[in-house]
C-alpha cells in the first residue's frame, strides 16, 4: 500500500483486508474417452476449451486428414462458436451467473453443431450481434507430473510484460496490468481485441475475465497429459489443437505443442494463420467457403504451449517446451 501511495496509487487498507484468493471447482468434460479438467471462472479458458472440445467430438476428426480444409473448417467453426460464448455471456462469478452446466453440456455442443455447415464459412454476425457501443503473450504456464502419479498444472500472468512495469517498493514482485482483461467499453475491442459484454465490464471489486487454461486429462483414472499455454485468448484455441493433436492425430508431445496454429475469436471474424497451418490448397478451398485469413508477423511469438505426456501401457512421462520460446524447457529428474 505504501508503495502505491507513492507512485500515485489509490489502494487502501481497506482493499488488501476484503481481498481474498478464493478457491473454485474446476470445470469437468470429456473427450473421447478423456477425462478434462480445467481452470474455472473468472477465467473463460476451462469451459472454452471444453466447449470447443465438445463441438469437435462431433466430427471424424482424426479421418479428417490434419490440416485439411474440413478438419480447419471444423476447428475455426468450433472456435467461433465457443469464443461468442465467451466473450458474451462470461464474467466473474461474483458478479453475473456464468451458465457453465450449459456451455459445457453435450447437449448444448450437438445443438451448436448443427449450425455448422460443411461447405461455408459461418459469419460471425450470424452467431450474435456484437454489444452496442488482444490478452497476449505476458503470461507464464508450467506443469509437473511426480514418480506418484500426481499432477499440477498451473498458468500465472502479469498482463501485459512486466505488468505495469513498477514493482510493489521492496515486495519484489511486479504489479499487472490484468484491468486490460475486462471490456472497458462494452462492444469495444479491448488490448486483445476481444469484443466483449456487460457480464465482462469493468466494477468494484470485480475479477477481470481471463482465458488461462492449465488443463489436466486423465484417462481411465489416470494422469494422461498435462497441457497450458500464454498468450491470451490464444491460450484457448493452443491448448484445444495440442489436446486434438495428440488425441486425434497421434502426434508426440513435442510435436502436438510445436505444429503452426490457428485461432479465430469470433470476432474480429478472421482466422489468424500461424506458419505453414493453411496449406496453399486448404487455403483456396477455405477461401472459397469465405473464411479470411491473417497472416500473424514472421518471428512473432502470439502464444507458447507446454505439456507432457504419460505413456497409458509404460507410465513413460514425455515432456515438451514450445520452440517458438526459448525462455523455457522441459526436464526430468531421476
Amino acid at each position: 500500500m505504501r508503495a502505491s501511495s507513492k507512485g500515485g496509487g489509490i489502494l487502501s487498507n481497506a482493499d488488501f483486508t476484503r481481498y481474498q484468493a478464493l478457491d473454485h471447482a474446476p470445470v469437468r468434460c470429456r473427450y473421447r474417452g478423456h477425462e478434462i479438467i480445467s481452470s474455472a471462472p473468472p477465467s473463460s479458458g476451462g469451459t472454452s476449451v471444453c466447449e470447443t472440445l465438445n463441438i469437435l467430438e462431433g466430427f471424424p476428426v482424426g479421418e479428417l486428414g490434419y490440416r485439411s480444409s474440413a478438419n480447419l473448417h471444423t476447428l475455426v467453426e468450433s472456435l467461433r462458436l465457443a469464443f461468442a460464448d465467451r466473450n458474451l455471456a462470461m464474467g466473474d462469478p461474483r458478479f453475473v451467473t456464468n451458465p457453465i452446466d450449459r456451455l459445457t453440456s453435450t447437449a448444448y455442443a450437438s445443438a451448436l453443431r448443427t449450425r455448422i455447415s460443411a461447405g461455408r464459412a459461418t459469419p460471425s454476425s450470424e452467431i450474435s450481434a456484437p454489444p452496442a457501443p488482444g490478452e497476449q503473450k505476458h503470461t507464464t504456464h508450467f506443469g509437473v507430473v511426480d514418480k506418484d502419479g500426481n499432477a499440477v498444472a498451473i498458468t500465472y500472468s502479469l498482463g501485459q510484460w512486466f505488468g505495469t512495469g513498477k514493482i510493489a517498493g521492496k515486495a519484489g514482485f511486479f504489479l499487472n496490468d490484468t484491468m486490460i482483461g475486462f471490456a472497458a467499453k462494452v462492444g469495444a475491442p479491448n488490448a486483445y481485441g476481444l469484443v466483449q459484454g456487460e457480464a465482462n465490464a469493468i466494477a468494484p471489486e470485480k475479477r477481470p475475465l481471463s482465458s488461462l487454461a492449465p488443463t489436466v486429462i486423465l484417462k481411465d483414472g489416470k494422469v494422461f497429459m498435462v497441457v497450458g499455454a500464454a498468450g491470451g485468448p490464444r491460450i484457448i484455441s493452443g491448448t484445444v489443437q495440442a489436446i486434438s493433436n495428440v488425441i486425434d492425430h497421434g502426434m508426440s508431445v513435442k510435436d502436438a505443442v510445436d505444429a503452426d496454429r490457428i485461432h479465430h475469436q469470433w470476432l474480429p471474424d478472421t482466422v489468424f494463420v500461424e506458419g505453414q497451418a493453411v496449406p496453399p490448397d486448404a487455403r483456396k478451398l477455405l477461401l472459397g467457403m469465405g473464411h479470411r485469413f491473417t497472416a500473424d508477423a514472421p518471428n512473432k511469438v502470439l502464444n507458447v504451449l507446454d505439456a507432457i505426456v504419460v505413456d497409458p501401457k509404460t507410465g513413460r512421462m514425455t515432456g515438451a517446451h514450445d520452440n517458438r520460446e526459448p525462455a523455457g524447457s522441459a526436464a526430468g529428474l531421476p
